[in-house]
């Protein structure tokens, strides 16, 4: 698919399908694909979205279809953001998922998120949340499950958060499972169980995670602790808080105009807006 498509709000149910609304999606750098207003709800064997894209832009689409793969790179939005090749040998992409949610379970093996499962170039994830119970091998994550940047574009997690469990073998995280090359992690938090809180792998020192919170009882770190990492660096990191004071208007308000106060913790403000369109008969 490679055009425009608005959901207006409605909930496609699917029961054990092999693929999601869209297999793969591919635009281009002067027209990118557009995937927006839509829920899924049922089963599927594959990415609750779509399975495979590049230079695609996709904005309030919900997952709640319990998704069940035998493979690598799954989640309830998007697979994989893989780009495209240019003649020079560089990759370039531009993949941008903007107030998306994921609430139903994904289990896969490998690069396994609630949001992305893999993306190695240019792909920008903000205003997201995963609510689902995320469960994989490694490179496991409740938001990504590998993030790689490069210096054609940036590659982010920011103003997210994670409730859901997430479990795996190796790099297992709240938030993204394994980053590297300059990928930030910014303003987002984690409220569920996992080994790590934040990030289960950060590959090398350019990888920045800032303005990062998480729920102490549920991980015992933020992130795997590297000798390239100073003591404050390390403590810039993440911060762990308790669940009072994760609970609190005042948490809420130090992530931001992008959340707003709930219970038990903060939410994402469009969520409180987020409606549904009456069905045409």
């Amino acid at each position: 698919f490679s055009g425009s498509f608005d959901g207006q709000g409605h909930t496609v149910t699917f029961k054990n399908a092999d693929w999601g609304l869209f297999g793969y999606v591919r635009g281009s750098e002067g027209a990118v694909a557009t995937i927006k207003n839509v829920k899924t709800k049922g089963s599927i064997n594959h990415s609750g979205i779509a399975h495979e894209v590049a230079y695609a832009h996709f904005e309030n689409c919900i997952n709640g279809a319990t998704i069940t793969v035998n493979h690598i790179r799954a989640a309830g939005v998007i697979g994989s953001a893989v780009g495209v090749r240019l003649g020079n040998g560089t990759t370039a992409n531009d993949v941008k998922i903007t107030n998306c949610g994921n609430e139903a379970s994904v289990t896969g093996l490998g690069n396994i998120g609630g949001i992305i499962g893999w993306a190695n170039v240019n792909t920008r994830v903000e205003n997201c949340y995963n609510a689902g119970n995320i469960n994989g091998k490694e490179a496991v994550g409740g938001i990504a499950g590998f993030l790689q940047s490069s210096f054609r574009g940036e590659t982010y997690v920011k103003n997210s958060y994670n409730s859901g469990t997430v479990t795996g073998t190796e790099y297992v995280a709240g938030i993204v499972g394994d980053a590297m090359n300059t990928v930030q992690i910014a303003d987002s938090y984690n409220a569920g169980k996992a080994h790590y809180a934040i990030a289960g792998n950060v590959y090398n020192n350019t990888v920045q995670i800032t303005r990062c919170y998480f729920l102490g009882t549920a991980s015992a770190n933020s992130s795997p602790d590297y000798t390239w990492y100073t003591e404050e660096e390390m403590a810039a990191r993440a911060t762990a808080v308790s669940g009072q004071e994760m609970s609190s208007a005042e948490f809420a308000a130090l992530l931001g105009s992008a959340f707003k106060a709930s219970c038990p913790y903060p939410v994402l403000s469009w969520q409180c807006t987020w409606t549904v369109a009456t069905p045409t008969p």
